[in-house]
């Protein structure tokens, strides 16, 4: 019996793996293929208030994919964010 975080390489089944690769390309990989992407389209300066999305993306997606609760400070806070974004862009 192998203590946490004490594996042996060879022990890992072929789903492990593919749970590497997937987590390399998918999240790695693609996503900041993508960023750079959007910020050559609308710019630094643009881009820069979306990253501020990322807890309001992580909470959507945890609710969609695992079920979990929105709690009320969860929504003021995506409330917060998404009235400042479009307050940033509205201004400039």
């Amino acid at each position: 019996m192998a203590l946490w975080g004490q594996t042996d390489l060879v022990s890992l089944r072929p789903q492990d793996w593919a749970l590497v690769g997937y987590v390399g390309i998918f999240p790695s990989l693609l996503a900041f293929l993508c960023w750079n992407y959007g910020v050559s389209k609308v710019g630094p300066e643009a881009a820069g208030f979306f990253i501020n999305l990322m807890p309001v993306f992580a909470t959507t997606l945890a609710w969609a994919l695992l079920g979990e609760a929105i709690t009320a400070p969860q929504l003021a806070g995506a409330a917060l964010i998404i009235g400042a974004i479009a307050l940033s862009q509205r201004a400039s």
